[in-house]
């Protein structure tokens, strides 16, 4: 019987497989979001109206996922990628800041379900600041 060679280097050792970590909330620039229907601290200078951002997503898990460390990260990223268009469609009308974050989700069909993120488009006085800082 002919052997195979005895291996001179050792098998690659795999890591076992682990759930994505949670990608970090995005930084979003020039516009401020709060789920408080107001800034304590800057005073509001015109309301522009509801702003939403849409995803929907497939909730199939590849093969072998466990449910309960493969789900979050796919769903926060879900609802950050909302948050993300709901900025975006603020911006476009001319805001600075976002009142009232709200999300919401659904099922679309048996396999799809979204995510809604919504808020009130408004512009803040940035430069007013100091006026209506907190004593503590």
């Amino acid at each position: 019987m002919n052997q195979p060679p005895p291996r001179t280097t050792p098998p690659p050792q795999t890591a076992p497989p682990q759930a994505a970590p949670a990608p970090a909330m995005p930084r979003i620039a020039e516009v401020l979001v709060t789920t408080t229907d107001g800034f304590s601290d800057r005073r509001l200078l015109r309301t522009l109206g509801e702003v939403i951002g849409v995803v929907a997503r497939s909730r199939d898990l590849p093969r072998k996922s466990d449910p309960l460390t493969a789900y979050p990260p796919l769903l926060l990223k879900a609802r950050q990628d909302a948050v993300e268009q709901m900025v975006a469609m603020a911006r476009s009308a001319g805001a600075n800041a976002v009142v009232g974050l709200r999300f919401d989700s659904s099922e679309i069909s048996p396999t799809h379900s979204e995510v809604v993120a919504y808020g009130t488009a408004v512009v803040i006085d940035v430069n007013d600041q100091q006026r209506f800082q907190r004593h503590t």
